[in-house]
């Protein structure tokens, strides 16, 4: 059973899916625009459109399902924070320093039956 098919996520989305994140953070307009677009594009171009249904033809419009708008939503927000760690890394308690990934699992997970391809 397909999860019900929804549209593409727009900049709205994200900044509703953000909440307090994006009201709290300093020059947020300009950051939210080119996070969404980043993540928006990086995630499109790793999805096979043969994989996805078409909601109408003229033009054509793919459905994105649940876990692909949720992977866009996700990467967004991760490219949305990472101004404040330029460096790739998050620091807890002052000794303990977690590196973050360069790409995250749970965004392929999630988007991983679109692909094409498996793991």
């Amino acid at each position: 059973m397909q999860p019900a098919a929804v549209d593409w996520p727009v900049e709205a989305d994200f900044i509703a899916w953000l909440g307090s994140t994006y009201t709290e953070a300093p020059d947020a307009s300009v950051r939210v625009t080119e996070a969404f677009e980043a993540a928006l594009g990086a995630v499109q171009v790793s999805i096979d459109e043969d994989e996805l249904g078409i909601a109408s033809t003229d033009p054509v419009v793919y459905e994105c399902y649940g876990p692909i708008r949720q992977a866009i939503l996700i990467y967004a927000g991760r490219l949305f924070t990472r101004k404040d760690n330029l460096h790739g890394a998050l620091s807890f308690g002052g000794e303990a320093v977690l590196q973050m990934r360069h790409n995250d699992p749970d965004v392929y997970a999630l988007i991983e039956p679109w692909t094409g391809t498996s793991v």
